[in-house]
């Protein structure tokens, strides 16, 4: 299975959580000093007496000095560094603003309850409201996160996405069978609010281009890469310019070949849409201009050189680390060296990509057999027998910066077994030498590879458990999420945390919500539903905590989820 990196760059915000305790309940709280100490009058001449202490002030004398000023002041009673109005437990010295947050051991050891240690998903589902406008009876017209239209059962085109950039996701309705202005000249936006969606739409305004007139009008908001270049016009809705607002990206169109080829077209959101004409242009490299057709089409393009004729193998994504996405060609047809031996990364600037001057990304040595470019793609989630082996593009490190993590090799066993190999992202590639990241035991039998896989769905094939990487921890570091067994173990989520060298080998049992069967427990973001007695769930921070949040979007044996309501199962967190 091919995946695309530009996914993960745009949405792995989807990805990570944080597990603070701003819904209450989810934590524990600072807390004041009760421990009874009293303060201490400050003795250093350097303070004013408070207010409170100047009737009990001794007058001076003429013939006496008063060394001390009677005043008191925060006092430190633990001599931690830190007195009692800032650290929330003076009676530790291990528990101070700036400690390092221990999971687990029962105290807010750094005086921060967003640094909690989350344990599972709240046991009572909250429910998170959806427009009632939408499908016929029965036919659940939200039971995912992202549909396309289904016009047999009147289901309306829709996506899960904050437009607006209040910090809070929106319900976008970006096609409907039974109005054609709507993903012509508008999409209809139901913004979030606390508890679910409002009911009433806001119009969101779209450009018209002349290609829209011929295709239907706009394909939507493109998730996705594939069937890129079935499209006569290529959008896609992100954040290119960097204004933590959403953009609309025109990557392609056939009557403008410039588009694709020279620049992308740039529509910089506004209050109520993106404006009629272009806010601006996108610059892309040069040396691939002129002799392909749009060679840059999409945002990603891993069609191996066939889509156009010769088209780059590219991706985009923040690999340099600077908080800018990045052009990155994978793949140069002609040069089997790129792919084998680095990538050339065209590092994004103000108004677009270096158009010119490259970085040589230098790629591992050893790998594959010489039959294709190793890693002429980011990301290869498929058999390592192909000739590459099975990789991805990861931060498993946690500093910030991209790995590029081996989680199959065909020449050693081992990777995908007992261990992946972790290629550290450095300033001009990945390091030559891997690090050997850790993997749980006690998944698989004797000469299976339990994770060859960076995510596996949910079908136990050669001893490999339905898995995902997620911050679930809430410690800004990727855990190993298992969230089925493959033999008749005790069923639930197994949680293995994120480490300095690996992931833990004891799990967390993930607590998981009382209403919804042990043995029917959902995967994570699978296609899996009420076909194999399973609810439909997605992670997702709907209330815009910034925490992943349990949303079951399609539960069995009843029809109000995924018609009127979605059931949302916030972290709950343990110091």
């Amino acid at each position: 299975m091919r995946t695309r990196w530009i996914l993960r760059a745009l949405l792995l915000t989807v990805a990570t959580a944080g597990c603070g305790d701003k819904d209450g309940g989810q934590g524990e709280t600072g807390r004041a000093d009760s421990d009874g100490g009293t303060d201490e009058a400050d003795t250093d001449g350097t303070e004013a007496p408070d207010e409170a202490d100047a009737d009990s002030d001794t007058a001076d004398t003429a013939d006496t000095d008063d060394d001390t000023d009677g005043s008191t002041g925060p006092v430190d009673a633990d001599g931690d560094g830190y007195s009692e109005d800032v650290d929330c437990d003076d009676s530790d010295p291990d528990v101070h603003p700036g400690a390092t947050e221990i999971a687990g051991n029962g105290k807010d050891d750094d005086c921060d309850p967003a640094t909690c240690s989350a344990t599972g998903f709240a046991h009572e589902a909250t429910e998170w409201r959806l427009p009632a406008a939408y499908g016929n009876d029965g036919t659940l017209p939200f039971n995912q996160l992202s549909k396309d239209s289904d016009c047999s059962i009147d289901r309306p085109e829709h996506l899960v996405r904050d437009l607006d950039g209040d910090g809070r996701p929106d319900l976008v309705i970006s096609a409907l069978c039974y109005d054609d202005e709507v993903g012509e000249t508008l999409w209809r936006v139901h913004k979030g609010e606390a508890g679910g969606f409002a009911d009433d739409a806001a119009d969101w305004t779209l450009p018209i281009l002349e290609s829209h007139i011929d295709a239907g009008g706009h394909p939507g908001i493109n998730d996705t890469v594939g069937a890129c270049y079935a499209y006569d016009q290529r959008e896609f809705v992100f954040d290119l310019v960097g204004d933590a607002h959403p953009d609309l990206v025109v990557t392609g169109l056939d009557e403008r070949s410039s588009v694709g080829d020279l620049f992308w077209l740039v529509y910089e959101a506004t209050a109520d849409g993106f404006p009629a004409a272009a806010t601006g242009t996108w610059v892309l490299p040069d040396d691939y201009s002129g002799d392909l057709d749009m060679p840059f089409a999409c945002v990603s393009g891993d069609e191996e050189c066939s889509h156009p004729p010769e088209a780059p193998g590219f991706s985009t994504g923040d690999l340099t680390g600077d908080g800018v996405l990045d052009l990155v060609i994978t793949d140069a047809c002609d040069d089997t060296t790129v792919g084998t031996d680095h990538w050339w990364v065209y590092a994004g600037e103000e108004g677009g990509f270096d158009r010119t001057t490259p970085l040589r990304w230098a790629l591992p040595p050893g790998y594959g057999d010489g039959t294709r470019p190793p890693f002429d793609e980011p990301n290869y989630n498929g058999v390592a027998d192909d000739g590459a082996p099975g990789h991805a593009l990861l931060d498993l490190t946690g500093d910030g910066q991209v790995d590029l993590v081996v989680v199959e090799d065909e020449a050693d066993d081992a990777v995908g077994a007992t261990v992946w190999r972790v290629h550290v992202g450095e300033s001009t590639g990945f390091a030559a030498t891997a690090i050997e990241w850790v993997l749980p035991s006690g998944y698989g039998g004797a000469g299976d590879k339990p994770f060859s896989r960076f995510w596996d769905p949910d079908d136990c094939s050669d001893g490999r458990p339905p898995m995902a990487l997620r911050d679930l921890t809430g410690d800004g570091q990727l855990d190993m999420v298992v969230t089925g067994t493959c033999d008749d173990g005790e069923p639930g989520w197994r949680v293995h945390a994120g480490q300095t060298a690996g992931f833990a080998d004891a799990p967390v049992l993930w607590g998981m919500p009382a209403d919804v069967p042990i043995d029917s427990l959902p995967t994570i973001d699978t296609s899996v539903d009420c076909t194999k007695g399973r609810p439909r769930a997605q992670l997702r921070d709907l209330d815009g905590d910034d925490r992943l949040d349990l949303v079951l979007t399609e539960r069995c044996g009843e029809t109000a989820t995924g018609d009127t309501r979605w059931l949302m199962y916030p972290l709950e967190c343990d110091l």
